[in-house]
Formats: C-alpha cells, sequence, structure tokens
C-alpha cells in the first residue's frame, strides 16, 4: 500500500529560488576590483610627496639619516628594494599601494564567504571596503602603503585561520602566524591582531575539520606585538610629536567619535583637513556608535554574530590610535575599517534579502553603483580642491608642486653639469589651506600655516634625487652675487617654473617683479647690480629713478633722470622726461633743475 503523502512541491523551488536570486559567483571578486579601479586607480599617475623625498635619499645613500626599527616591510625594506630596481620613480611604490589595497578588499569577500554569508554580503563588504575614501592617502601617498600593507597582512591572517577552521592544513597555519607578524612590522598599530582574531573566531563560529590558527597567530603575533611595546619603552623618542599619548579618557571618547563620524561623513572629500579630534563631530560620532550598539544587540541571540564580529574587529584595530594626543587621521581607519565592511555588508545583505522583487540585485548592485560614484567624486575632488590659492589636501598638493617643478626643468630643456636656482620674488605668505586663508609673515604663522613649494623641495636639495647631474645652488626671494652665474628660474606656488636666464637677463626680469610688487630696496639692489654687470641703459636708469623716488630719495630720482637725458637723449624714456617736464613747466612747476 502506498502512502498519500507527497512531498511538498514548494520547498525545493524555493530554495532553488533563493540560490539563483544570488549574484553570479564571479561578481564576488570582479564588483571589489571595480571599486578598486574607479576610485583609486587615478593614483597611479601621481608623483612623491615631500615626505617621500626622505625616505628616497636615505634609499640612495644621500641622507645619513638612519632607518627607523618600526615598520621595516614599508620602510627600509620596501624603500631600498624598490629603488634599488627602479630607481626614483613612484610608480613601483603607488602600484604596489594599489594591488594591496585590492587584496585587502579581495580578502574581505572571502572572509564573508568563509563566514557563511551569501554573495551579496561578500560583495558588498568587498566594495565597501575597496571603494572606501579612508584608502586616499594611502594609495596615492608612498609613504603612507603601510596601512594597506598592514590591513592586506591582518586580513590575510583571519582569511587563512578560517581556511584552517574547514580543513587542517598545517602550512597555512604558519603562513597565518607569518601574516600576523607581517602586520604588525607593517603598521604597530596592528598588534592587537590575535586578539582580534580570536574575538572573531568566538563571534563567527567557523567549523570543519581543522582546529584554526589562532595558536600560530598568538605565538608569532604575540611575538611581534610584544617586539613592538618593548621597543617603544626603550626608544619612546621614535614616534616624535605625532605620536604622543594622552591619558585623558575624554581626549579618547573624543577620538572614537571623530573617526565614528568620519565613516558615515561621504560628501565631505577632506574630513581631516585639520588631522585632529573634531568636537563639532561628537553628534555624528555618538549616532553611529549607537547605531552600531544596537545592531550588534539586535544579533546577541544568534549563534554567528557577524555584524558584532565586524564591529570588534573595528574597535579593537582602532584601539592604539585612539589615544594619540596630537594627531587624527583618515588613513589611520584603513586596517580597521574591514571591520565596518563586513558589518555593513552583512547589514546591506539582510535588507536587500527581505526584498521581494526579481529586481532586487539590480538595485543591490544600484546602491553600490551609487555608493562608488560618490567615492570617486570625493576623491576626485580631494585631490584638486583648493584653499588658500594652494591645493588643500597635503599629498595631492606636494605630488603636484614637485611634477611641476621637474616638468619645468624638462622644458627648459636643462643639461648635465648646469648650476640652477630657483627664485621667487613675490612676497611669502604664511598659507592656511584648510581654512582657505593667506596671510601675511608680519602676522605669525599659524598651527596649519604652510609656505609651499620651499618646505616640499627641502630648499632645492630634494631635486638632486632626480637630477644629480644638475648643482641646485638653493631656493630663496633674490640672487645674491654668489648665485648670478647660475640658471634662474622664477616659481610659483604651486611649482610651475619660468626660465629667466643668467645673470643681467634674469636680474632685469626679477627687477620688473619687485617693483610690481612694491619690493624698494630690492629692486634697487637688483638695478644697481645691473648697472655694476654694464647692463646700462635708459629703462634701468628711469626703474632705478622710479624706485628712487619710492623709497623717498628725491634727489637720487632727479639724477636718475637727468642721466637719462644726458646720455640717451633719442631714447622714448628722454623724450618722455621731456614732455613731461614741459607739461609741469606750464603749470607752474618745475620738474628738472
Amino acid at each position: 500500500m502506498t502512502s498519500s503523502r507527497q512531498p511538498a512541491p514548494a520547498t525545493a523551488p524555493r530554495s532553488e529560488s533563493r540560490r539563483s536570486a544570488q549574484p553570479p559567483a564571479w561578481t564576488v571578486w570582479a564588483a571589489p576590483l571595480m571599486a578598486v579601479a574607479i576610485v583609486h586607480g587615478g593614483a597611479l599617475g601621481g608623483f612623491f610627496a615631500a615626505d617621500d623625498l626622505d625616505f628616497l635619499a636615505r634609499s640612495r645613500g644621500l641622507a645619513a639619516t638612519p632607518w627607523s626599527w618600526a615598520r621595516p616591510l614599508p620602510g627600509a625594506w620596501r624603500w631600498t628594494l624598490l629603488t634599488a630596481w627602479f630607481g626614483p620613480t613612484p610608480f613601483p611604490h603607488l602600484l604596489l599601494a594599489l594591488v594591496l589595497h585590492a587584496a585587502s578588499a579581495l580578502l574581505v569577500a572571502r572572509v564573508v564567504l568563509l563566514a557563511g554569508l551569501d554573495r551579496r554580503a561578500a560583495i558588498a563588504a568587498g566594495v565597501l571596503v575597496g571603494g572606501s575614501a579612508v584608502a586616499y592617502t594611502s594609495t596615492h601617498w608612498a609613504s603612507g602603503l603601510g596601512e594597506v600593507m598592514a590591513a592586506a597582512f591582518a586580513l590575510g591572517a583571519l582569511a587563512l585561520h578560517l581556511e584552517c577552521r574547514r580543513m587542517a592544513r598545517p602550512a597555512l597555519a604558519w603562513l597565518a602566524g607569518a601574516c600576523a607578524v607581517g602586520a604588525v612590522l607593517s603598521k604597530e598599530s596592528a598588534l592587537l591582531l590575535p586578539v582580534a582574531v580570536w574575538a572573531f573566531d568566538r563571534l563567527v563560529p567557523v567549523r570543519g575539520e581543522g582546529r584554526g590558527a589562532l595558536r600560530e597567530i598568538a605565538w608569532l603575533g604575540g611575538l611581534a606585538a610584544a617586539f613592538v611595546v618593548a621597543g617603544w619603552a626603550i626608544a619612546p623618542h621614535v614616534g616624535g610629536e605625532p605620536y604622543a599619548l594622552g591619558g585623558s579618557p575624554i581626549a579618547w571618547l573624543a577620538n572614537l567619535f571623530t573617526y565614528a563620524a568620519w565613516l558615515v561623513r561621504l560628501l565631505d572629500p577632506i574630513p581631516d583637513r585639520d588631522a585632529v579630534a573634531d568636537p563639532r563631530l561628537w553628534p555624528w560620532g555618538l549616532l553611529v556608535c549607537a547605531a552600531g550598539a544596537w545592531a550588534a544587540w539586535s544579533e546577541r541571540r544568534s549563534k554567528a554574530r557577524p555584524v558584532t564580529a565586524g564591529l570588534a574587529w573595528f574597535l579593537l584595530l582602532l584601539a592604539p590610535v585612539v589615544p594619540l594626543e596630537k594627531h587624527s587621521y583618515l588613513y589611520y581607519l584603513v586596517v580597521p575599517n574591514a571591520g565596518i565592511g563586513l558589518a555593513a555588508g552583512t547589514l546591506l545583505s539582510r535588507l536587500f534579502a527581505r526584498a521581494r522583487t526579481p529586481e532586487v540585485n539590480g538595485l543591490f548592485g544600484l546602491a553600490l553603483a551609487i555608493y562608488v560614484g560618490n567615492a570617486a567624486w570625493q576623491a576626485h575632488v580631494r585631490g584638486t580642491l583648493v584653499g588658500g590659492q594652494i591645493v588643500v589636501d597635503r599629498t595631492a598638493r606636494e605630488s603636484t608642486m614637485l611634477r611641476h617643478v621637474l616638468a619645468g626643468l624638462r622644458a627648459a630643456r636643462v643639461a648635465a653639469g648646469d648650476t640652477i636656482v630657483l627664485v621667487n620674488p613675490y612676497p611669502l605668505r604664511s598659507v592656511d589651506a584648510a581654512r582657505n586663508e593667506v596671510r601675511s609673515p608680519a602676522e605669525g604663522f599659524g598651527e596649519h600655516a604652510y609656505i609651499p613649494l620651499v618646505a616640499a623641495l627641502r630648499s632645492g636639495a630634494a631635486l638632486r634625487l632626480f637630477r644629480p647631474d644638475v648643482t641646485v645652488l638653493g631656493m630663496g626671494d633674490r640672487v645674491p652675487r654668489e648665485w648670478e652665474r647660475a640658471r634662474v628660474f622664477r616659481f610659483e606656488s604651486d611649482g610651475r617654473l619660468e626660465d629667466l636666464g643668467r645673470g643681467a637677463a634674469a636680474l632685469d626680469s626679477l627687477a620688473s617683479d619687485y617693483l610690481a610688487c612694491e619690493r624698494w630696496p630690492d629692486a634697487r639692489a637688483s638695478l644697481e647690480r645691473l648697472v655694476d654687470l654694464g647692463s646700462d641703459g635708459p629703462e634701468v636708469r628711469w626703474r632705478l629713478g622710479y624706485c628712487l623716488s619710492r623709497l623717498g630719495d628725491d634727489s637720487g630720482a632727479v639724477a636718475q633722470a637727468k642721466l637719462v637725458l644726458e646720455r640717451w637723449p633719442d631714447s622714448p624714456r628722454a623724450r618722455l622726461l621731456r614732455e613731461n617736464a614741459a607739461r609741469a613747466e606750464r603749470a607752474g612747476t618745475k620738474l628738472l633743475p
């Protein structure tokens, strides 16, 4: 006798429908890579910034400053190897930074899949991390590569641990421990990585044949962290002023709220323009922290708590930089940001899973496309936004300046053996780009004031890194006698150069600039030097007389006018003097004695 019970036909189709509603498998890897390319791909066209020049000088043996023991992977080893292999070019450094950031985005997606979440969560997490604006500085600045390197190593350790949970692989377990060491040696703020991996393991249980790599990560990562802590205790001066620790819990909270606010202020291209904790962002930060606490509380009864795991990752890897007293930087979020990607990706996937519409994947893709498009636009604005007549973002500003200087030397066909000087005849200004202020030096330099190119080029000494065959005597606002035989370039604040020639030709051009800027003593000195060099003439005497009159030396001005009439009576300046004298006499005034 056959049973009249029939299997429920709805179960399999519903499961199949849910499976088919998921995006294709290849998009898990393609989407994060596209986000990285769209938002940060332009970094490959960048150049070195000022701090990069110090490391480049050390790697080429041109600076006696010893390498620090901290961060050897992105520091001494990376700079020495890449400079030896490729020379003083930024492309290999920026390419490595972009590859590491792309690896982090892919590793986040892999971690999500290993945690048992669906493809949408993996795609969202990978795109949120890959397209995040927090990686702008680390992908555009060669010196900031340590952040993306630490993030890639940290996520590599976590992903390998989860792989070792699924299947027993002792070699991968030791590799996970090595990744933990690599993360700490890339950025000492990753010293709590073993704790972060342990917390993730407890909050998102992944069980299989293996035991994971907690032991290897704890031993090797813990030893590296102990080494860092001991090193900082023995040599605290290594960190310097930017890494001074504050002891106020209120200040720590202000830092935490500032970092939390930066995560959601997606329409601000340069949230860290002042590089300090901002009390005005406390409401934003408090709201973000409250939302995170609510999200973690809502899954407290679940066996797997990926949102809580992501938030724990974020807090543990952010914790070492929260006590910093002097500086708060957006790129400090690069390493902990993977946790936010995981938590937000999980929540986004859950939201779209509830949408009972066949267009759910299209809506999901549109949401991520809007995020990536905005991030790309904000990155463009960050690299071009001007304040105080210069680009606000320091990395973009200095790399643009250096590129303009080298392009100007190439355009002027500066040859091997040339001797050059860079001169700016305009009055120097104290520039606070973040506040869009330009002040006279007499008003004093503010905390964030900046006089651009002189500092970026280390008073011209940095040019020998790129043109060792050219002698750079220096930079200044005038040409002393010992510089007169050099080739003179007038520089603008953005690094653009104009070739003024040598000797008298350069002095003549600078004299005109000094007159236009009302720098009367410098104009007088340049014009008198032109006379000494034999470049005398009616125009020189005319300008010298005008300059003397503005300095209050009327008798000297009259003497110059008489010289023009006596020596160059047929010159246009002499004719103009006679016309002016005749006009003055008709008005009853005697212009010339």
